[in-house]
């Protein structure tokens, strides 16, 4: 990912599921030599005793990605509207200002509310709110998100950053058994795609990258039996320290945190 604002955080897509693929090999206990990025299959992994492509997929419950990416898109633009406004910098320098939106803007609705807490900082309204108590904001479209604002003397901007502003949603409750439908449908969208390379052996790694929620559930459900998983030899699931392998109608569980594998 290319992205000339200082506030980027998030990794290219390529160095995202490089991570994910060698993580998940790893937590597995499969060490891998060499990984040859290709484009499908995704990557061409060389082990101690052979060769094998893999193809690799995240697993995030959709409405979990929603909050998480609108949200990051959201403080990252504010940030660079705050920045590149004369006005709106010397209205914030000194303050420690965190909003958090009890609703995710959607797509439709983003515009909107960037625009109204750019104008809302410019005009130096968040003077007018309370030290460090949670207040409510009336602004329209803010009030519309459930908006509120966190705010404090920021004593350190001569030396440090000239203001701290963050902008977050409050937390939401995801079922803990949301993952694994999930986890079912890339397996087998994956098992379509992959019917079509024409080259053996092939592995799935799936990486859970949704961490608004727990999945103990949800792994817990997914390691009780092997679903159907040719053409792949070799499925894994990874989540964290711990690893589903299913392979040849079995399942195996290992915890990176324990000292051996454990069969389910």
């Amino acid at each position: 990912m290319a992205s000339s604002s200082p506030y980027e955080v998030r990794y290219g897509k390529t160095e995202s599921e490089l991570r994910g693929l060698a993580t998940a090999l790893i937590t597995a206990g499969f060490v891998p030599r060499r990984i040859a990025v290709g484009d499908a299959p995704d990557s061409l992994v060389s082990f101690d005793d052979g060769d094998v492509w893999v193809e690799f997929a995240e697993v995030v419950d959709s409405p979990s990605a929603r909050y998480t990416n609108m949200m990051h898109d959201l403080s990252r633009d504010v940030k660079d509207d705050v920045d590149a406004d004369a006005t709106a910098s010397a209205a914030v320098r000194g303050h420690h200002l965190e909003f958090r939106l009890a609703e995710c803007p959607t797509k439709s609705e983003v515009r909107a509310v960037r625009e109204e807490l750019v104008a809302f900082l410019r005009s130096g309204s968040h003077t007018d709110v309370p030290e460090r108590t949670l207040t409510s904001l009336r602004e329209p479209m803010l009030r519309r998100m459930g908006t509120s604002l966190f705010r404090a003397d920021w004593a350190h901007y001569e030396d440090g950053s000239p203001y701290i502003l963050g902008i977050q949603s409050a937390a939401h409750a995801f079922s803990p058994l949301a993952l694994a439908p999930v986890a079912y449908r890339r397996l087998e969208r994956k098992r379509r795609t992959a019917l079509s390379y024409g080259v053996r052996p092939i592995w799935l790694v799936l990486s859970v990258t949704d961490l608004r929620g727990v999945w103990d559930a949800s792994v817990d459900l997914l390691s009780r039996s092997c679903p159907p998983i040719d053409p792949f030899s070799r499925v894994i699931l990874c989540d964290g320290p711990r690893a589903i392998i299913w392979s040849g109608g079995v399942v195996a569980m290992r915890d990176v945190r324990l000292s051996a594998p454990s069969g389910v």
